[in-house]
């Protein structure tokens, strides 16, 4: 087998040097190199093939320094840009950071505008101690304290951010939370009147209900406060019809309506047999159909202001 590998090796080395175009055609084929077929002579034919390939391999050679030029030209742009980048990264962050502060300044300007208007313009002792309470301050205050909870709440003054709390704020911050509780507390002093008073709307009712409803709607509690209206209201109907409108009372007050129908029936009856001979004329079951129609009808009215003023009962409570 070595013998026949070196025999094998022998000739390839022949067959190379004879006739390189032989060995290297199929390989320029492949890199798209077309070998043309000439009839030259051999020598002539060895000669054109050498330069050839000695073109071949000066055009790679020639290829592989542009390439490395312009590996070197990609790397030193790509460093260039690289940089470009970093700086760019670098002075967003800065940039933002600044944007940032600016933010929480403008939150803070806010924060202390709203206090001032607060301590200012607005009786605050009235509304904290439940007297006599201006609506248009309460609204004022309402929509106050609406944007200063909504200041308070936000991440970049809140005292567990990463950056720690804000002296100036927390300075804010229990006051606000004070006229907060207060202006709650009238709102709901005032839901409570309105609830309380008669069904009859006065201007003045409907102007406090419109302030309340004003504030709850600054607070972002209007919907809440709406349905704990409409429950404590249908709470109440229920238990008012529980009482007015169960069986036993409404039995009762048929037989309160049949008692006095009957009495006041007895006392028409006999004024009516006191004062009319047509009366004395008739018989007794003449008398009695009388006194029964009279009955119904009276029956009839006075169950209808039971019904009345059952009715007018239930509406007020």
């Amino acid at each position: 087998v070595d013998r026949k590998l070196a025999l094998v090796e022998s000739l390839a080395q022949r067959v190379s040097r004879d006739s390189p175009a032989k060995v290297a055609g199929p390989l320029l084929r492949l890199h798209g190199f077309e070998l043309s077929e000439s009839s030259e002579s051999p020598s002539q034919k060895s000669n054109s093939d050498v330069a050839t390939l000695t073109a071949t391999r000066d055009k790679a050679d020639r290829l592989e320094r542009q390439s490395q030029v312009l590996s070197t030209v990609a790397h030193r742009v790509e460093t260039a840009l690289q940089r470009g980048v970093t700086r760019m990264e670098s002075a967003t962050t800065r940039l933002s950071r600044v944007l940032e502060l600016s933010a929480t300044l403008k939150m803070i300007l806010r924060l202390q505008f709203e206090a001032r208007k607060l301590g200012s313009g607005l009786d605050l002792d009235s509304i904290s101690q439940g007297g006599v309470i201006d609506l248009r301050d309460l609204t004022r205050a309402a929509a106050s304290v609406a944007v200063m909870e909504d200041l308070l709440s936000h991440p970049s003054l809140s005292p567990a951010s990463q950056e720690g709390s804000i002296d100036v704020v927390e300075k804010l911050r229990p006051g606000a939370e004070a006229v907060a509780v207060s202006v709650r507390q009238a709102a709901a002093g005032l839901m409570n009147e309105l609830q309380s008073q008669s069904t009859s709307a006065t201007v003045s009712s409907l102007s406090r209900l419109g302030a309340t409803l004003q504030v709850y709607f600054h607070l972002g509690e209007l919907p809440d406060a709406s349905w704990r209206a409409v429950s404590s209201a249908l709470a109440t109907a229920e238990k008012a019809s529980g009482h007015l409108f169960h069986p036993t009372a409404v039995k009762r007050m048929k037989e309160s309506a049949q008692s006095e129908a009957m009495a006041l029936a007895e006392v028409e009856a006999a004024k009516s047999k006191d004062g009319k001979d047509d009366f004395k004329a008739k018989d007794s079951r003449q008398r009695k159909k009388q006194l029964d129609a009279i009955y119904e009808r009276l029956y009839i009215r006075k169950l209808r202001e039971k019904r009345t003023a059952a009715a007018s009962k239930w509406a007020t409570e």
